[in-house]
């Protein structure tokens, strides 16, 4: 069957000539960029379909040409190389931290010049920002202050009242005293004293510095105007 190159070129497109003189009678989608060999088929077929002729069998040409499209998929599908991406170190930082640079986010953060150094220096060696690092050493050091001032604060609070003069059978004796005076007082004050005799009960079975302090502070908030002991 031979295709002249203009009627070849209508049939990609899918337009019908002798439908429209002028050409434009679109009756199948366009395939003007399909590959070569593919066009060619395509063209054939829809020759034959126009013509009200069978569709011709494939060439040998066009069955070799297939195979070998076959051949080359599947060599492509199976010895392809898996290529594996690099991965990369994080970039590193090149401008060097000034002397008064690293005094400032001293001052800033609330740290020591030496902490503001070693952020530096994490942030060179292992890529972590610099922020972040600041960031927890300033977390650390509030943490460090809040403790401080709290371990001042306790001292002063119990200036009056020595560990050394409690121990687990004083707090035994004083949880028991509690729940005494609970059963002979109205109910808001029974309650407090409820919750002093577990917590002196609680030091006196687990007794330690921390646990006698708490066990005294709940009876001082709780009835500030008398410890009971």
């Amino acid at each position: 069957m031979e295709i002249t190159q203009q009627k070849r070129e209508q049939l990609l497109r899918g337009i019908d000539p002798s439908v429209s003189a002028f050409g434009n009678a679109r009756w199948c989608p366009d395939a003007s960029s399909a590959p070569k060999w593919a066009a060619d088929r395509i063209a054939e077929i829809r020759a034959a379909i126009l013509d009200g002729k069978p569709v011709p069998p494939p060439s040998r040409a066009y069955i070799q040409a297939a195979e070998m499209r076959q051949q080359i998929a599947h060599f492509n599908r199976t010895y392809a190389p898996v290529i594996v991406p690099r991965r990369r170190s994080a970039a590193k930082p090149s401008s060097v931290l000034s002397i008064d640079e690293a005094r400032r986010l001293a001052k800033e953060y609330g740290i020591s010049f030496e902490d503001v150094t070693v952020a530096r220096s994490l942030e060179k060696t292992a890529g972590v920002p610099l922020e972040d690092t600041l960031a927890r050493i300033r977390l650390r050091a509030d943490a460090a202050r809040i403790r401080k001032a709290q371990e001042l604060e306790d001292e002063d609070e119990f200036k009056d009242d020595p560990d050394e003069d409690w121990d687990a059978d004083r707090h035994a004796r004083t949880a028991t005293r509690h729940r005494v005076l609970a059963q002979k007082s109205n109910f808001e004050d029974g309650c407090a004293h409820l919750k002093c005799a577990d917590a002196h009960s609680h030091a006196g079975n687990n007794f330690s510095r921390d646990n006698s302090r708490k066990a005294r502070k709940t009876s001082r908030l709780a009835f500030p105007e008398s410890v009971i002991s």
